[in-house]
């Protein structure tokens, strides 16, 4: 859910499987990286499902980050392309991948088809890369794979734990780690199938309604 539009699973799905299928015709597959420069939307679930459904890894950035970090990360990265969109193009700087505008190249896009990817992405591939602050020099590349990525999201359904019936309100920038709970869960049956609530970062400021919400809200012990 985002500013009143509703995403079902399973058009997130089909979203991110047209996105990986043009991913693939850029050349970006098992072992690539793929930078996302994306404001806090449902279009930024879709480019990380899509990356991972082409079998590579995304690379966050914030659109609050200077030029010179941004710069510094995709070149140290080695992005192989970079997913934006068209009002964020003048924060960046000279980009040597293909840029992909999610909004300007979305007519493309919605042309590839929604079936599911072929992905032999295993458990020791990586997922996604996320850079320190540098505060003690120049940030670094911290390497998440596919198992620790599993390990992570089934630890959470066990402690706090989540079920169907919770809802998630994903507030954090896209370069936390917690933001991965929020952002990749695409459940299989198994698990539980919580709805993401996504809010403009505008809205997550106080004094605004959310952070009411969010204060006023018991602990998952005053819950049982």
């Amino acid at each position: 859910m985002y500013e009143g539009e509703r995403v079902s699973y399973r058009q997130l799905n089909e979203r991110a499987n047209q996105l990986a299928h043009y991913l693939r015709r850029l050349g970006v597959g098992a072992g690539a990286r793929v930078g996302v420069f994306l404001e806090r939307s449902p279009s930024m679930v879709v480019a990380l499902l899509g990356i991972l459904k082409a079998g590579a890894a995304y690379v966050p950035l914030d659109p609050i980050y200077p030029a010179e970090r941004i710069a510094y990360v995709l070149a140290d990265a080695g992005v192989a392309a970079l997913l934006t969109q068209q009002g964020l193009l003048k924060e960046l700087g000279e980009v040597t991948a293909p840029v992909v505008c999610l909004d300007r190249d979305g007519g493309d896009i919605d042309r590839e088809a929604t079936t599911n990817p072929s992905c032999h992405a295993g458990g020791g591939e990586l997922a996604y890369v996320i850079y320190t602050s540098g505060s003690t020099g120049k940030p670094k590349g911290v390497q998440i794979e596919h198992r620790a990525l599993v390990n992570f999201l089934y630890a959470m359904q066990q402690e706090p734990g989540l079920e169907a019936a919770d809802r998630l309100l994903a507030v954090t920038t896209l370069s936390m780690m917690a933001r991965v709970l929020c952002t990749q869960r695409t459940p299989p049956p198994a698990t539980a199938a919580e709805p993401l609530r996504t809010v403009k970062p505008s809205r997550v400021r106080p004094p605004s309604p959310v952070w009411v919400t969010l204060t006023a809200m018991p602990p998952p012990s005053a819950r049982q």
